[in-house]
C-alpha cells in the first residue's frame, strides 16, 4: 500500500526550514589564519602594530624571548591538513615582561558566541597553581592599533589556560586582572586539539541559546560541544554589564613562561530563538517525509 506523499511545495518549504541555521548566528569577526601569506616559510611573525585590513591580529612585541607567529601546521595539530595555519604565542623564561597579541577591533556586541580551537602541550605553561597561565581577555572600547588602551583597561572578562605535567585546566580570571580563580575551573586534555565555545551575555537582560537561559552578566562554557560551567562574566571587570565586546587580547604574563597554539576564532551573534525553533521543526518534518517515502516504496 502506498502512502500519499506531501506536495513538492511542502517538501521545498521543509528543506528551506532545514537550511535555517540551527543555533548559529551571523559571523561578526573570525580568523583561521590561512590568509597570512607564508611563501616558502614555515612561519611568519605577526607585525607590531598595523592598520592593514587584511591582518586580524597584531603583536605588541616580538623579540628573542617573546614571539607571536603564524605557523604552517606541518604536524597537523588541528586535523585540517599540513597546509592549515594557526597562531602560536610563546614566552620563554628569559624575560620578566608580558607577551601580548591582540585582535583588530570588531563591530561591538554585548551578547555573542565566541568559539576557538586550541592545542596546548602538557606542562607548556610553567604551573597551574601559580594563578597564572595564557590569558584570553574580552575587551571593550579599545582604540584600533593602540596597545596602551588594552593594558589593564576595558576588560569585560577573561579566562586562563593553565597546565602542569599532570593537569590542564581553563580557569576564570579573578576579581583583578593579575591571576586566575583556581577554584573556578574545568579540565581539558593536553596534547590534542580542543574546541572551546563561550556564550557571552553582557547585555542587561537574559538571552536564550539552544533552549537554555543565559542570565545577564553570565557566560556558558562548552568544551568539545559538552557544557562545562556557567561563570560570572564580569568578575573584576573594568567594563561592566551593558558594554560591548570589541576586541580580544591574548597574553602570557610576565611571571610565566608558556606556549599555546590557537586556531579558528569566530565571534557570532546569538541566533534568534524562533530561528532555532523553525530549524528544529524543519528537521522533524524532513524525518517524517523521509519515513513516508520509505513506506511508499514498500
Amino acid at each position: 500500500m502506498k502512502t500519499k506523499l506531501l506536495t513538492p511545495s511542502l517538501t521545498i518549504a521543509a528543506l528551506a526550514m532545514i537550511s535555517a541555521p540551527f543555533a548559529k548566528g551571523s559571523v561578526i569577526w573570525s580568523d583561521d589564519f590561512n590568509q597570512y601569506s607564508m611563501g616558502t616559510n614555515s612561519s611568519i611573525a605577526l607585525p607590531i602594530g598595523t592598520n592593514s585590513p587584511d591582518l586580524r591580529w597584531w603583536s605588541a612585541n616580538n623579540d628573542a624571548n617573546r614571539t607571536n607567529t603564524v605557523h604552517k601546521d606541518s604536524s597537523d595539530l588541528f586535523g585540517e591538513g599540513t597546509n592549515n595555519q594557526y597562531l602560536n604565542t610563546l614566552k620563554t623564561s628569559g624575560t620578566n615582561a608580558d607577551n601580548n597579541v591582540v585582535s583588530r577591533t570588531f563591530t561591538g556586541t554585548n551578547a555573542a558566541i565566541l568559539t576557538l580551537d586550541f592545542y596546548i602541550e602538557a606542562n607548556a605553561i610553567d604551573t597551574e597553581t601559580s594563578g597564572k597561565g595564557i590569558y584570553l581577555r574580552f575587551m571593550s572600547g579599545v582604540t584600533e592599533g593602540s596597545y596602551t588602551d588594552y593594558d589593564g583597561q576595558h576588560t569585560v572578562s577573561g579566562i586562563y589556560f593553565a597546565t602542569t605535567s599532570s593537569n590542564s585546566t581553563i580557569q576564570l580570571k579573578d576579581t583583578g586582572n593579575s591571576s586566575a580563580m583556581s577554584s573556578t575551573k574545568f579540565s581539558f586534555t593536553a596534547d590534542q586539539k580542543n574546541s572551546l565555545k563561550m556564550v557571552l551575555n553582557n547585555s542587561s537582560s537574559s538571552i536564550n541559546y539552544a533552549g537554555t537561559n543565559v542570565a545577564s552578566g553570565k557566560m556558558d562554557m562548552y568544551l568539545n560541544d559538552t557544557y562545562m560551567a556557567t561563570w560570572n562574566l564580569n568578575s573584576g571587570a573594568s567594563a561592566g554589564v551593558g558594554n560591548d565586546f570589541t576586541g580580544l587580547w591574548l597574553q602570557v604574563p610576565a611571571t610565566v613562561a608558556g606556549e599555546g597554539n590557537f586556531d579558528n576564532f569566530s565571534l557570532e551573534t546569538i541566533p534568534e530563538p524562533h530561528t532555532a525553533a523553525l530549524a528544529l521543526a524543519g528537521i522533524t518534518l524532513f524525518a517524517i517525509l523521509r519515513r513516508r517515502k520509505q513506506e511508499s516504496v514498500q
